[in-house]
């Protein structure tokens, strides 16, 4: 009963904040645990180093923790400060949150991963960022990778894959019915030099 009002609470929170700041959130509803089972499938092997644009309410951010070995670090950044409120209450060392725009914040991973990350998982809505943001993003996030390392998006739609197909090469993608609205969920690796 307790996990059942606690997914009840985020998924209001989560709907509330969506029509409160429609700019910023991509779904009304928060992503399934289909989704976010899908994205840490893709996860490299043994990573121990995970960025997250967009926390949210924490739907990914605690299947993503669920993964990581006890070494592990997960830095989430999120914009919104309702949102803040319920990732806050995510009780994990592993766990550094930091409030702002992603590409305000991309500067200072260099410092937390100088050997770069091992995955990025992004849930922010490109489709509402404007093209020089949405490449600025692309640009820093590649950068922000190790050699091997992994971008992981969950989008409405594949709108994304040229994109990536010009920064990773090889992408894949994984559609998702299994949520409110169904998710394409892409990844790309950078090519180890």
């Amino acid at each position: 009963m307790k996990r059942f009002l606690a997914t009840w609470f985020d998924a209001f929170s989560h709907a509330r904040n969506a029509l409160l700041n429609p700019k910023h959130v991509a779904s009304p509803f928060p992503s399934s645990r289909f989704v976010a089972r899908a994205v840490v499938r893709r996860l490299p092997p043994g990573a121990l180093s995970v960025v997250e644009y967009g926390a949210g309410t924490g739907a990914i951010t605690r299947p993503l923790l669920h993964a990581l070995p006890e070494k592990g670090k997960l830095i989430s950044f999120e914009l919104s400060t309702e949102f803040k409120k319920n990732l806050g209450k995510i009780a994990d060392p592993r766990l550094d949150v930091r409030y702002g725009a992603v590409l305000d914040l991309l500067p200072r991973l260099a410092a937390d991963f100088p050997q770069g990350a091992d995955a990025v998982v992004s849930g922010i809505p490109f489709s509402l960022i404007s093209e020089p943001d949405k490449e600025a993003i692309f640009q820093a996030t590649f950068k922000a990778l190790r050699p091997g390392g992994r971008f992981i998006v969950y989008q409405s739609s594949r709108f994304l894959v040229p994109t990536f197909q010009k920064y990773f090469g090889s992408v894949e993608v994984h559609y998702e019915l299994r949520n409110i609205f169904p998710y394409f969920v892409i990844d790309g690796v950078r090519a180890k030099s």
